[in-house]
């Protein structure tokens, strides 16, 4: 099979991607557009590149293809934020990484932060702790000085943080990386700039949602605990490779092939307590209700937004508990 790929004004397009649907079999096409590819009787190729719309062309009866490749214009006419205000997809230079709400809002998770994880390119995300409320650490391009790593964080063009965010207010989240888009900022973005832009009112018609969630958490697994006869032979292994004379050096044997019927008899002098299981619970709840309202008339536009979330932790007495309230107004001025 072989056929050349071009864009609407008949210029070769270089790297397509042709796959064989359904299969990991397929090339790209070379600096004139050309491509050569074996594939199965009647089969349907898969052509695509970047900010053009994919296509699947049908095989059966042909062996040579000449394929145009029409832009998305709705990508590439998609409007991201920048230091200076806005711009399309497709006049962009620097390095920006973007992600819509409805993105965000495909995990559930408490943290604004923990809902971008894994789904920026550039941008690296850890959580050292379980903790509900805890936070995340954010590396934008990575470490970069001594002194503080942590992106400049700008909510509707007011410097914030992600933790006083709901992930449902937000609309899209923008991340410049590199010096060039995010220079408006001057030293404050050395170590990049995070851009979140929370919903407003689109029109004057009058918008009322609600979404509601609850849900039971259970741990994968939890950790493993050495019971007292566990720990007792350990110890006296332990203390034997390091040249005891004997095996049971430290505890007796009898006391440690007596344990449990010593235990049964005196559980204070004896005690054998899973601290692990006591500590952890096997599962939890998460519950999670949002409420908003938009509207507005020609001059004034409101959206309003009531959040509730409720986490119950692993470990007791460490539940979260948030509520969120925004409003954003629009006026008009004449």
């Amino acid at each position: 099979m072989t056929g050349k790929v071009t864009d609407e004004a008949g210029e070769p397009v270089i790297g397509a991607n042709i796959i064989e649907k359904g299969t990991t079999n397929g090339t790209v096409t070379d600096v004139d557009g050309n491509f050569s590819l074996q594939v199965a009787e009647n089969a349907v190729l898969q052509i695509s590149y970047i900010g053009y719309l994919p296509q699947d062309i049908n095989t059966s009866n042909k062996t040579t293809f000449n394929i145009v490749l029409v832009e998305d214009t709705k990508a590439l006419e998609e409007l991201v934020v920048i230091g200076y205000g806005t711009a399309r997809k497709i006049d962009l230079t620097g390095s920006i990484s973007s992600l819509g709400g409805d993105q965000l809002r495909m995990k559930s998770t408490p943290q604004l932060s923990s809902q971008m994880q894994g789904q920026m390119a550039g941008v690296q995300i850890t959580r050292s702790s379980g903790d509900p409320s805890a936070g995340a650490t954010i590396r934008v391009r990575g470490v970069t000085t001594m002194s503080t790593n942590d992106p400049l964080v700008i909510v509707d063009g007011i410097p914030g943080t992600l933790t006083d965010i709901a992930p449902e207010d937000v609309r899209d989240i923008q991340v410049l990386k590199d010096a060039a888009s995010a220079a408006i900022y001057g030293s404050r973005a050395a170590a990049g700039v995070i851009l979140v832009t929370t919903k407003r009112a689109q029109n004057n018609e009058f918008h009322l949602s609600y979404n509601g969630e609850y849900s039971i958490d259970a741990p994968t697994a939890k950790p493993k605990f050495a019971n007292a006869v566990q720990w007792m032979s350990g110890i006296n292994e332990l203390a034997f490779n390091d040249g005891a004379s004997s095996l049971y050096s430290i505890y007796p044997e009898d006391l440690i092939n007596n344990y449990a019927q010593l235990r049964a008899e005196d559980p204070d002098r004896y005690p054998d307590t899973d601290f692990m299981d006591l500590g952890l619970k096997s599962n939890t709840y998460h519950q999670r209700h949002s409420l908003s309202l938009s509207g507005g008339t020609d001059k004034l536009k409101t959206n309003f937004s009531l959040n509730y979330f409720d986490s119950e932790a692993l470990i007791d007495k460490k539940n979260y508990e948030r509520y969120n309230i925004r409003t954003n107004n629009d006026y008009t001025i004449n």
